[in-house]
């Protein structure tokens, strides 16, 4: 939704209209027992009453709770599960019983006498007591239906979702949109409530005046001569250079350098990976 707020200067009275904050997919994902979605993830779909076979060896072991088909992965939460999955080893975004939609191979349903591959087209024509997910990186998921948990709904999910008709479908996509929102919503918030963003992405030059602001560079200003990259093919668009330097003078002081590149001040941040 959206609120008004007003202020007076010099006895005029302003308003403005902006945006209220709308909880995003990410932070609402604490609703959902088990699951902390990503940013842009939305619940298209679940199933309960499912058990997760596990073979170890000889032994046979299930596990209940529910099966969950994201617009990004296939989720299965147990029942016992308090906290939200921790991430699989090596990966930062799954869980130990997640796996991405990019990565199912084969969708196959089973019941004592059938069973069926299914494809984004596919219809089932019977009701499946098993769902195997064949995956790319070489595991098999192995998932048990009791009756009346949804089975027949999901498991076509499933299958549509791993295969999508067009790739605006993908979850790269709505990953983008929902974090280009966000980012537009807190520039706003940060305009009207005067807080600074928590991460930049110092794609704008927004971005950069506000780290000026923060960091009190007060001989420093934001210049825009490279934005269309007509001054240099290799500098960035947004460029920050002392504020006595004009943009005609960097234009000038390129045409002596080799493509462009004027002599640029980088900072580099150190990555630790575990």
């Amino acid at each position: 939704g959206y609120k008004v707020g007003f202020s007076l200067t010099d006895g005029e009275c302003c308003f403005f209209l902006f945006q209220a904050p709308v909880c995003s997919s990410f932070e609402m994902s604490d609703r959902l027992v088990g699951v902390k979605l990503l940013m842009g993830e939305k619940v298209k779909g679940e199933a309960r009453n499912v058990r997760k076979c596990r073979f170890n060896k000889q032994l046979r072991k299930s596990i209940a709770g529910k099966l969950l088909c994201t617009n990004f992965r296939v989720a299965f939460v147990a029942v016992d599960t308090a906290t939200p999955q921790v991430a699989e080893e090596g990966s930062l975004l799954l869980g130990v019983d997640d796996v991405a939609l990019s990565c199912i191979d084969r969708v196959v349903a089973v019941n004592s006498s059938r069973t069926k591959i299914l494809t984004a087209a596919s219809n089932l024509k019977f009701q499946p007591q098993t769902l195997l997910i064949y995956c790319k990186d070489f595991r098999i998921l192995h998932f048990q239906f009791e009756q009346d948990s949804g089975a027949c709904e999901i498991i076509p999910l499933i299958a549509q979702s791993c295969q999508p008709a067009c790739p605006r479908d993908l979850f790269v996509f709505q990953y983008s949109v929902e974090v280009s929102n966000d980012l537009d919503h807190r520039q706003m918030n940060s305009k009207f409530d005067g807080v600074l963003s928590p991460t930049r992405m110092f794609e704008t030059q927004f971005d950069w005046e506000m780290e000026l602001a923060r960091t009190g560079a007060s001989g420093w200003r934001v210049s825009l001569v490279n934005e269309r990259f007509e001054v240099s093919a290799s500098l960035c668009k947004i460029l920050v250079v002392p504020r006595k330097i004009r943009d005609l003078d960097i234009k000038k002081a390129c045409a002596h350098f080799n493509e462009g590149r004027i002599p640029v001040s980088t900072c580099h941040m150190f990555v630790n990976y575990y």
